[in-house]
């Protein structure tokens, strides 16, 4: 398999302006100062400080490579719930160049979920069974608010086309599309 789980999250990561790891060194270079990454964590290694409080260096992979992020304390404490191997999180990071070496300091950590749900983009769904309608109402009645729309693009003939949008704001994932997707009689999503 050479997907990564970061790949359904494309378009989220695209509208955010996240970096690649390997464009990290080349944005530092070029003056970039805070910058926003996305990876799945591979490995997380916490020590106590001087202090008493706790650090932690997070390691994350995304498509084109991987990078080391240091935690400090206050968002350590934050965070750590999300500190799990193979979950997909987004960082806002301060980038610093020491030397050779590109330093990487985590000013927020979050679930990559939750932040693709805060997103306003657009799902399109294509229904090719009217009894897909029922089962995409019940299972987006459960999802709570988010910012996109939905659009349910339903089978009426070859030569028409019709476009519902639906009323209301929705958590547009990858993950609630891969769940419309195991609706039997919905034949496509796109997400926008």
């Amino acid at each position: 398999m050479s997907a990564h789980p970061l790949d359904a999250y494309r378009s989220v990561l695209k509208r955010a302006n996240v970096l690649t790891s390997q464009n990290l060194m080349t944005a530092a270079e070029n003056g970039s100062y805070r910058v926003r990454i996305a990876g799945c964590v591979v490995d997380k290694k916490e020590r106590p400080t001087k202090s008493g409080s706790k650090m932690a260096w997070v390691r994350l992979s995304d498509a084109t490579g991987g990078c080391e992020v240091t935690l400090f304390s206050e968002v350590l404490s934050r965070c750590r719930d999300l500190l799990v191997a193979g979950q997909a999180v987004m960082v806002t990071a301060d980038l610093k160049l020491e030397g050779d070496a590109l330093r990487i300091t985590a000013t927020d950590v979050t679930d990559l979920e939750k932040a693709a749900a805060q997103e306003s983009s657009e799902m399109r769904v294509w229904i090719s069974e009217a009894s897909a309608v029922t089962k995409v109402r019940d299972l987006l009645t459960g999802q709570g608010k988010g910012r996109g729309r939905i659009v349910l693009v339903p089978a009426v003939d070859e030569t028409k086309a019709v476009e519902v949008t639906l009323n209301g704001s929705f958590p547009v994932t990858p993950r609630l599309g891969e769940q419309l997707r195991m609706i039997k009689g919905v034949s496509r999503i796109d997400h926008l």
